[in-house]
């Protein structure tokens, strides 16, 4: 081919000669003159317009193909884009026009003023830091007094529903007169290291949500019936009063143990075969060998005979059972209550067991770290004295399931160091008893309908957390922690990032989308988690009972969900519950803003705006409120407890409107002016 190609030019070149010489051209003609179209020279601030162009040649015939570059001679009253839509600004006249290789066409556009919805109102005239809840005309249209100093505002949209069942509201919100807000928070209110910052640290691979919530599911809907279906309910619960109240409230250490498959007086060295299926409830086991290395007062410690080599030693097995005496044990029975003794051991049975290390994948992007299952409280056949229903898998025993060193990643990388294990473990048997107390003292003390709701038991466990976080670093709640503080009892964070870094990392990942989740959505996700968790806290730090009294009448009760939090902590707010998650909402936006000292608007126990800012991958504080200028507008759809939040600034002598639309009366509205 490449000698041919000179004989290719050459006739190719002929050919365009050929052309030329006929007088005619077939290259594009020269563009004359461009004519820009508007379907209407007259806008509103916010209105857009899409504007048209037409090009021709010398002799008045239509030139196709040829682009334009759009351009406004006042981009302050109206600009353009490059397709050619045009979006009015402020009140003026601006020339767009349209260039087509040099030659210009153009229209004129006026921009007008939109009419005030709140003209001849008298509005809102509040000060900095009033809180206003929105009622009667005021949801129709909220009109912002004219001052003599400029205002900023924030206007929080509130879906205020407890139904988690319902379907999500939409609220739209059109502005007039308002400009970009710059001015929250006030930057001594954050009070930020002034030195290198110290760093939070998440952890490279955090719970896995999902294989939790489909436990905790599971229970509910596998379990819940047997539960529901225990024989002469009545008598069966004095008897097991009577007996908890002999055991005062456990049985004396020592005691013999009903646990299946274990020697009635356990000594070092037995064996037993335990179920360790966790997708099953009642049948269908899958079996592992333990042998017991420990026994203290309050755990029997059984560790896999098929674990790999060179994880935990038993001197490392003593530590996990003193540790639980001395740390664990006190602080969830303290917070929470005594578990029952179903087994009649007196002890907690702790299987350290590879199943609960191949529940994990390899590579995965989440861990499971242990897990209880309220299965191994049912017992095994029929038991007149418990008065409940069979569930033929069972343990019969108050247990849980931690996982075992895994020095050669045989199942994952994760559990290869030991020397991480043994500290988060320890956060592991206290999330995971927080679980036990509560299905056991439902099911034997307080003769319960059913197990607790998968939101409020996995913000109780992460509450449990937060308790060991405290006792570790020496810290206590209702400190306003900062990261300084922080840092001055807990060097390093060391603790911090073993014990609470996943509770604030999932409050974190609510704070960036409050508008898509909820403190109590029935999916569980992380987001839900982390605002579970932090509504608690703020809520019994508002209380004035202990904390642990709030705590304990959570675990301690028939009902479950929002019945159950309605009952314990609605006293708390005036107005109930749902008063509860809006004040919640709002302290989210104004703690440690500078704006409101008021205790109902404030973390008592956090400093998040210190915490949180520039940490986590942050860049600011995570929770970034929609700006809401005048002519534009802006859209939330809101599920149950959802919270959508915009700024706005309104300049001196100007009075301002933003106009609801699509409004339910579930979704209510709040006015705080921060400045």
């Amino acid at each position: 081919m490449k000698r041919f190609a000179p004989f290719l030019a050459i006739g190719l070149a002929a050919g365009l000669s050929s052309c030329s010489k006929g007088g005619g051209s077939t290259g594009p003609k020269p563009v004359a003159s461009v004519t820009v179209t508007a379907p209407g020279t007259g806008i509103t601030v916010g209105q857009q317009v899409v504007l048209t162009y037409s090009v021709a040649d010398a002799t008045g015939a239509v030139l196709t193909g040829r682009a334009a570059t759009w351009n406004s001679s006042n981009s302050l009253v109206a600009t353009v884009t490059a397709a050619g839509t045009v979006t009015g600004v402020s009140p003026g006249v601006a020339i767009i026009s349209a260039t087509v290789e040099g030659k210009i066409g153009s229209v004129s556009i006026t921009v007008a003023a939109l009419q005030n919805p709140c003209a001849g109102a008298a509005g809102l005239a509040l000060v900095p830091g009033d809180v206003r809840l929105l009622a009667g005309p005021d949801r129709s249209a909220i009109c912002i007094a004219a001052g003599t100093t400029g205002s900023e505002y924030m206007l929080l949209a509130f879906n205020n529903s407890l139904d988690t069942t319902g379907q999500a509201l939409g609220v739209r919100l059109d502005a007039t007169n308002t400009t970009q807000a710059i001015g929250l928070p006030a930057a001594a209110a954050l009070r930020l290291p002034t030195g290198p910052a110290p760093s939070l640290a998440a952890a490279s691979s955090g719970p896995n949500r999902a294989f939790e919530v489909g436990l905790r599911t599971r229970e509910r809907a596998e379990l819940g019936p047997l539960l529901r279906a225990r024989t002469d309910r009545a008598a069966a619960y004095e008897r097991l009063q009577a007996q908890a109240r002999a055991r005062a409230p456990l049985r004396a250490p020592g005691a013999p143990s009903l646990v299946k498959g274990l020697s009635a007086t356990p000594a070092l060295g037995d064996l037993v075969t335990l179920n360790t299926n966790s997708k099953r409830a009642c049948d269908t086991p899958e079996y592992n060998v333990g042998r017991v290395v420990a026994i203290s007062s309050s755990s029997i410690i059984l560790a896999d005979t098929a674990a790999p080599a060179g994880g935990f030693t038993t001197a490392d097995y003593q530590s996990f059972a003193a540790t639980f005496d001395t740390l664990v044990f006190p602080l969830d029975t303290t917070a929470f209550g005594a578990p029952s003794d179903m087994d009649g051991n007196g002890r907690i049975v702790i299987f350290f067991t590879q199943a609960v290390n191949k529940l994990t994948a390899a590579g995965a992007s989440s861990v499971i770290g242990g897990f209880f299952y309220a299965r191994d409280l049912f017992p095994a056949a029929g038991n007149t004295a418990l008065g409940l229903q069979a569930c033929a898998a069972s343990n019969e025993g108050e247990m849980f399931y931690a996982p075992v060193v895994d020095p050669n990643s045989v199942y994952n990388a994760y559990f290869k160091t030991k020397a991480l294990l043994l500290t988060d473990v320890i956060g592991t048997l206290t999330h995971e008893f927080q679980h036990l107390i509560n299905a056991s003292r439902r099911m034997y003390v307080n003769d319960a309908d059913d197990f607790e709701v998968v939101w409020l038991n996995e913000g109780l466990s992460h509450i449990a957390e937060e308790l060991l976080f405290y006792r570790a670093t020496g810290l206590a709640p209702k400190s306003d922690l900062t990261l300084a503080m922080i840092a001055a009892s807990d060097p390093g964070f060391a603790m911090t990032n073993a014990y609470q870094v996943d509770n604030l990392s999932r409050y974190n990942s609510y704070l960036k989308a409050p508008e898509s989740s909820s403190p109590y959505a029935k999916d569980d996700n992380l987001p839900t988690r982390g605002a579970t968790w932090s509504f608690l806290r703020y809520a019994v730090d508002l209380g004035t009972l202990p904390s642990n009294s709030y705590f304990h009448a959570l675990v301690n009760s028939k009902s479950n969900g929002m019945t159950n939090l309605s009952a314990v902590l609605g006293p708390v707010f005036t107005g109930g519950i749902a008063t509860g998650f809006r004040s919640w909402a709002l302290a989210n936006f104004l703690g440690d803003a500078g704006v409101s000292a008021n205790p109902l608007y404030q973390h008592a126990s956090w400093n998040f705006r210190n915490i949180l800012t520039n940490q986590l991958g942050n860049t600011g504080f995570p929770l970034q409120a929609k700006q809401i200028i005048g002519g534009a507008s802006q859209s939330f759809t809101l599920p149950a407890g959802g919270a959508g939040y915009m700024r706005f600034r309104v300049n001196p002598g100007v009075q301002a409107a933003v106009v609801p639309s699509l409004l339910q009366p579930a979704v209510e509205l709040v006015l705080v002016r921060t400045q």
